[in-house]
């Protein structure tokens, strides 16, 4: 009997802590935005920028193909902390944008989001800050 009350302790722990730190996610993938980066995918010699890619407003998690063909990624404490949440909404919710295609051509039309979607704090090498004007 008092491994089945330890064990619905546990169970409701781990739900009550999914419960928070799914919906503590919500907020900031909604005041997110969409940031220039590179997919690793095309290189001359760096990677060159080729993708809009998601990122929640606080928090940075970046996967890329390393030059020997591996995956390397780039993320900060919070990005760490929210990686599951932040793959399945950069695979499912904002979709990663492709803008160059393998052989260096453009994509037509550019697949751009609209200036507003663009991440608010985030540099944006061709743009300069939020907003974009």
């Amino acid at each position: 009997m008092k491994h089945l009350a330890k064990l619905q302790k546990i169970i409701v722990g781990v739900g009550v802590f999914l419960i928070i730190y799914i919906g503590s996610y919500f907020p900031l993938s909604e005041k997110g935005g969409w940031v220039v980066s590179e997919s690793g995918r095309i290189r001359i010699t760096l990677a060159m920028a080729d993708i809009f890619e998601w990122q929640p407003r606080y928090g940075y998690f970046h996967r890329m193909r390393s030059i020997s063909g591996g995956t390397t990624i780039h993320a900060d404490l919070i990005g760490w902390f929210y990686a599951p949440l932040i793959m399945i909404d950069q695979s499912r919710v904002h979709p990663t944008i492709l803008f160059i295609g393998e052989g260096f051509e453009a994509v037509e039309p550019l697949p751009a989001p609209p200036l507003e979607d663009y991440h608010p704090t985030r540099v944006n090498q061709f743009h300069g800050r939020f907003p974009y004007a």
